[in-house]
């Protein structure tokens, strides 16, 4: 199993310790749960960000934390990683707006 993250902008190889309970190469843990993965030192919550919720935030909430440039230029890495290329042309066209 790969997690896909923006700490350092790298794609973190996961071994199985038990069920739900993973280690990376160097050994920190890593713990799925229903909608949330615990990582040293945070908590990640589980969130269907879309296109379309892009658009909506950034019309009705453009001070929401999902739309700041940071947040998006995370999900456009993701988009890289997880080769979602339709998403990824579409978010790009978003972040040059």
């Amino acid at each position: 199993m790969h997690l896909v993250t923006n700490l350092g902008n790298k794609i973190l190889r996961l071994d199985e310790h038990q069920q739900n309970i993973f280690f990376t190469a160097d050994r920190q843990s890593v713990i799925f749960e229903e909608n949330q993965i615990i990582l040293p030192g945070s908590d990640w919550k589980k969130d269907d960000i879309t296109i379309k919720k892009i658009k909506d935030l950034l019309k009705n909430d453009p001070k929401n934390i999902q739309v700041r440039k940071e947040s998006l230029e995370e999900l456009q890495f993701i988009y890289e990683a997880t080769n979602q290329q339709e998403n990824l042309d579409l978010l790009k066209m978003i972040i040059s707006d």
